[in-house]
């Protein structure tokens, strides 16, 4: 039997930051979260402000569908960077060691498409684009395919760490064709020079190898099932609700997180311990009322493994939800809870966050309208909090890439990400599925296509289409080569009936004309009607004469 984990919300914290007194902004989110709280409250408490809805009309269809094309992004540094944490980035910054390389600054991006291979028709598939400072947008030399088996429309998530010396390890999440969530792994390293673990040459398709496009994947173990040693690191195997959104996550003690949704709309969480191992329990993290189906799911973590999530509820309003050390999700203090942000039905959230667990913590959280135009979601700790309204930070410079507000297109997918060493926010979004570029630094928008596709990819997939072929030949020549054996088979057995048959029907020839002949030699030799016996029985010998005995 499985094992479901509830992770229960004792009453609200302080989070060690104190309320701004005599604002009556602050007193009415003091009220509302001191109404709201309660020992298994779940998620963040959103407060009683109204707050203009700036992302379009407020009484948009519920059921608009979100987007099938779908983004999910990290970012590092190499050589191996400070992460945007509060235990490196408030100690004073290092000087450079001379001689030492430059860093280079690297993103992974991760867009999901339709398949336009024969092989998975129906399927998805998701790609990787790569970023750094040297080559610029680039494919990967060897290879851009992720994951062949992908459901239509499913949602990714991904995170990456140097998990060894050099060696960058990237994993991403999605939900494959038969509605598993799966996970698929991918190590780059960085010595002796630039490789990755599927920078292999593919067998010659002479080889009859069955081709297995893409990163490694994780194998699959049974729901409620553990690790059966220290090296397993399987996969736990669950379904999650059609539609659901991911996010994905590692903290600081090397955990690793993975949130979706269920059929009854609760958010569910996957755990590691900290050397990898996927547990077998199932954490309940949001009730069934508390996320809108199909809600868009972003995750923070830093400062001593602390954990936000952030979700859309059923109103369309942005909520949140905290996980702090002790190891149990809890409500917002009033100085950090949202205001009621108003969201369309199909906008979608991506977060980032820096200074954890410092009086100079700050979140963005960004969505784009039916505009294309990012939004960007402000808190500050510093500077008391949460913003009373989204900002536009981005005008979409060619309102001809959007559909006309008020339409029931789906809106873009968006993903951020923070580079290390920098803390220099960049986000990515779709208008209109050429995939745009905003830099924080810059507040510019670079619509310039990313590439999808690289020589050594086409190489890959020319291979694997040959040797599907050669395999399906090979497959067709054995069909037949069995088809001709059974025909001959079926013949003989055939023939050998057939033999049988003749066999039986002269035995029985035979039979029927012994037994004819037998009937005409009786007419031919009748027996008398009238027989007389002539046997005589044996009469006993005649006692001897009476003078016999006197001799």
């Amino acid at each position: 039997m499985a094992t479901t984990v509830t992770e229960t919300v004792p009453p609200h914290a302080t989070n060690g930051v104190a309320a701004a007194n005599g604002s009556p902004v602050v007193a009415k989110l003091q009220a509302a979260a001191a109404a709201a709280a309660a020992p298994t409250v779940h998620a963040t408490t959103v407060s009683n402000i109204v707050v203009p809805a700036v992302h379009g009309a407020a009484d948009a269809a519920a059921d608009i569908p979100y987007t099938t094309f779908h983004l999910a992004g990290c970012s590092f540094v190499h050589p191996e960077g400070r992460p945007s944490n509060i235990r490196q980035c408030c100690a004073p910054k290092p000087a450079p060691t001379p001689g030492a390389p430059p860093k280079e600054q690297l993103i992974r991006l991760y867009h999901s498409e339709p398949s336009h291979f024969s092989y998975n028709r129906g399927c998805d598939v998701i790609r990787e684009s790569r970023y750094s400072t040297a080559k610029g947008w680039h494919a990967p030399a060897a290879d851009d395919l992720v994951a062949d088996d992908v459901a239509p429309g499913s949602a990714i998530a991904s995170m990456g760490w140097w998990s060894a010396p050099e060696v960058y390890e990237t994993r991403v999440y999605y939900i494959d064709k038969n509605g598993y969530l799966r996970e698929r792994w991918n190590r780059t390293s960085f010595k002796p020079e630039v490789h990755d673990t599927f920078d292999t040459a593919l067998p010659a398709p002479s080889k009859l190898v069955p081709p297995h496009p893409g990163w490694s994947q994780t194998t699959l173990r049974h729901y409620g099932t553990y690790p059966a040693n220290d090296a397993d690191h399987s996969f736990v195997e669950v379904k999650p609700s059609a539609g659901s959104k991911i996010a994905a996550v590692r903290s600081e003690d090397g955990s690793l997180s993975v949130y979706y949704q269920t059929d009854d709309n609760a958010v569910c969480r996957l755990l590691t311990d900290t050397t990898g191992r996927w547990n077998g329990s199932v954490y309940n993290v949001l009730g069934s009322t508390q996320a809108k189906k199909g809600s868009p799911l972003t995750v923070v973590t830093g400062g001593w493994n602390e954990m936000r999530l952030f979700y859309v509820t059923p109103k369309e309003t942005l909520a949140g939800t905290c996980l702090y050390d002790a190891g149990q999700w809890t409500p917002s203090t009033p100085t950090v809870s949202m205001p009621a942000y108003k969201l369309l039905p199909s906008a979608m959230l991506s977060a980032v966050a820096w200074n954890y667990a410092s009086a100079f913590f700050e979140i963005r959280i960004f969505s784009t309208d039916d505009k294309n135009d990012l939004y960007e979601y402000h808190f500050d700790r510093h500077n008391g909090g949460w913003a009373p309204a989204p900002v536009n930070i981005n005008k979409a410079p060619t309102p001809a890439l959007s559909p006309a507000s008020g339409t029931r297109m789906p809106l873009s997918a968006v993903v951020a990400v923070i580079v290390d060493d920098e803390w220099k926010t960049k986000v990515f979004f779709h208008p209109r599925r050429t995939i745009a570029e905003w830099d924080v630094c810059s507040k510019s928008t670079a619509f310039n296509g990313i590439p999808k596709v690289s020589a050594g990819a086409a190489a890959r997939r020319q291979i694997e289409e040959e040797t599907r072929a050669k395999i399906k030949a090979e497959q067709g020549k054995k069909t037949h080569d069995a088809d001709e054996a059974k025909k001959k088979h079926d013949a003989d057995e055939a023939k050998k009936k057939h033999d049988a048959d003749e066999a039986k029907k002269k035995h029985d020839a035979d039979e029927a004309k012994k037994k004819h002949d037998a009937d005409e030699a009786k007419k031919h030799h009748p027996l008398p009607h009238k027989v007389v016996s002539t046997y005589l029985p044996r009469l006993p010998a005649p006692p001897p004469p009476f003078g016999a005995f006197l001799d």
